[in-house]
């Protein structure tokens, strides 16, 4: 074995791999936001339209459950709805709903990220975020600083849909349900409606909390879920399929709205109410008084806790979905080229990246002198067979290794570094020379980063553990290091194990050096469990008693 290594290279920290963040400024790249922006609007637009229905039962029990003139009741309000209008009432309003939550969606969530990426550098850095309550902060800071915003865009949609709504069949006051149509109705009537921003104030009270408890909550929520999964099971997120990971999201998201409905529900009673004809010129505050503080903040909550909870697992739901559907798109290359590139530099750029793999490749060209030892099968090991024979020949495999161990560990104990070799929303010529930068910056040779921005290109940068973990088993075999795990009932003496060693090493012709790692579990009563490689010798107590069991007398 090789008694000197080159150092692996440097921590890497977060700041320097979450999205490869803009060292000065501490913000991701600009198709990064672009794409939360779009999952934001179809998580937002998409979901808020579906339950238009009980949009349309709460705010017209708000409005007129107190005179009697409309059921407070759900399933009462929702029947008296079809009766008297149809397929039109139980859907009135759902045009404003999709557009204007959808913007605010867009917003919402873009501006979460961006938030979150500008509060995280005026502090100092994501190391400064040691702790939950710390996390805590800055997620309600970013995502209230995004509602505020978004909040602008949802106004003139929001009133417009109420106003929709709250007017009773046959009543005057109402609006058209065409929504130019109804956009010019409420701006003729702006003294009376106070179009388009009349509402902003008591949307901010009801959103801003709203988005703030919805983001910790889920986040919160989420987290917990996973460190319980992982302490009973001893399985991670990444261990779940999709279909299991978008239902524990959608539960997250579903608890967090639960409080985020109880929280704002006086404000949402509030904008009802003010959509009500008869209640035009009258305050928030004289709306409040004359509602009463239990019907403040109880009348029409389990409809919305329905509505709300719904849709924040929903949104959720659908805004990982999304996710989930870009990487299968870079998995299946089909993702849409990046449109702040004309067609031109994009057909120059995939000619760049194509001759680079070309090089890459041929340096990569096997002699049978550098051939590894051993062969090993699948796309990790195509990868690291062709890292050992470009090593071999200039000499450098034990620096390559101590590299790929470098970033192998750092994918393991980073969440951020992972994050981002896992990120399919990068563009991959982005990528791909973000990842050369930082590891020519950390003086890493040049057959790991070619091995590095090859990946990269072909979207298989997530691939990079298995492969630093193959490279690795490829270089044991040169060594002769064979690896075998001991489970013994009872702890084994340093005698015990070398005995078990020097066997093993005497019954493997290849064998240079055994490393033993032992494990005890007392189910087996006695003996011992030998596994090297995939071969696994079974030596127990147990094994022999159940085999006894089977025989027949």
């Amino acid at each position: 074995m090789s008694s000197t290594k080159a150092p692996p290279p440097a921590e890497v920290t977060t700041s320097e791999w979450l999205l490869r963040k803009d060292p000065n400024t501490g913000l991701g790249p600009l198709g990064f936001y672009t794409r939360c922006m779009v999952g934001g609007f179809l998580a937002c637009g998409v979901t808020h339209a579906s339950v238009v229905t009980l949009d349309v039962a709460k705010v017209r029990s708000q409005a007129h459950g107190s005179s009697g003139r409309w059921p407070k009741g759900l399933f009462s309000s929702v029947h008296k709805t079809w009766q008297a209008e149809g397929v039109g009432g139980v859907t009135k309003g759902w045009v404003p709903t999709f557009w204007g939550y959808g913007a605010q969606g867009l917003f919402k969530f873009g501006l979460n990220e961006f938030f979150k990426d500008y509060f995280t550098n005026a502090i100092g850095g994501s190391e400064k975020l040691d702790s939950t309550s710390k996390k805590m902060l800055l997620w309600a800071a970013a995502s209230g600083s995004a509602e505020v915003v978004a909040d602008v865009f949802l106004c003139p949609f929001e009133m417009t849909k109420v106003k929709m709504q709250v007017a009773l069949p046959g009543e005057k006051g109402a609006v058209s349900n065409n929504i130019m149509q109804a956009f010019r109705e409420m701006n003729a009537r702006k003294t009376e409606t106070r179009f388009p921003f009349g509402s902003l104030q008591p949307l901010w009270g009801r959103q801003v909390p709203y988005t703030m408890i919805k983001f910790v909550g889920f986040y919160a929520t989420q987290n917990r879920v996973y460190e319980e999964i992982k302490k009973r099971t001893g399985k991670k997120k990444d261990d779940f399929d999709s279909a299991t990971q978008l239902a524990i999201t959608f539960a997250c998201g579903y608890w967090a709205g639960i409080f985020c409905a109880i929280t704002t529900q006086p404000m949402d009673n509030l904008v009802s109410l003010k959509g009500n004809e008869e209640n035009a010129n009258k305050s928030f505050s004289q709306l409040a008084r004359e509602m009463g503080t239990k019907d403040l903040f109880m009348r029409g909550l389990s409809t919305r806790i329905i509505m709300i909870g719904t849709l924040t697992g929903l949104q959720w739901w659908v805004y990982e979905l999304t996710s989930i559907v870009i990487l299968y798109l870079v998995n299946s290359e089909k993702v849409l080229s990046n449109t702040m590139f004309s067609a031109v530099a994009r057909k120059s750029a995939r000619s760049v990246s194509a001759s680079v793999q070309v090089v890459n490749l041929r340096s990569f060209a096997t002699e049978a002198s550098h051939k590894p030892v051993i062969s090993l099968h699948g796309l990790a090991a195509r990868y690291a067979n062709a890292t050992y024979v470009a090593a071999s020949k200039t000499n450098k495999l034990d620096k390559v290794e101590a590299e790929l161990n470098g970033l192998g560990k750092a994918a393991a104990d980073s969440p951020a570094f992972a994050s981002f070799l896992e990120n399919p929303l990068i563009p991959r010529d982005q990528k791909s020379a973000q990842i050369a930068e930082l590891l020519k910056s950390k003086k890493v040779s040049d057959i790991t980063v070619n091995l590095c921005t090859t990946l990269a290109g072909n979207a298989r940068l997530s691939e990079l553990p298995k492969v630093a973990s193959t490279f690795g088993q490829l270089m044991k075999a040169k060594r002769g290091e064979v690896d075998a795990t001991i489970i013994s009932a009872e702890a084994l003496s340093k005698t015990e194990t070398d005995q078990i060693a020097a066997a093993i090493k005497a019954n493997s012709k290849d064998a240079k050096e055994v490393i033993i790692s032992s494990e005890v579990d007392p189910t087996i009563i006695g003996g011992i469990q030998v596994q090297i490689g995939d071969q696994f010798l079974d030596l127990s107590i147990r094994s022999r008693i159940e085999e006894l069991s089977r025989t027949p007398v």
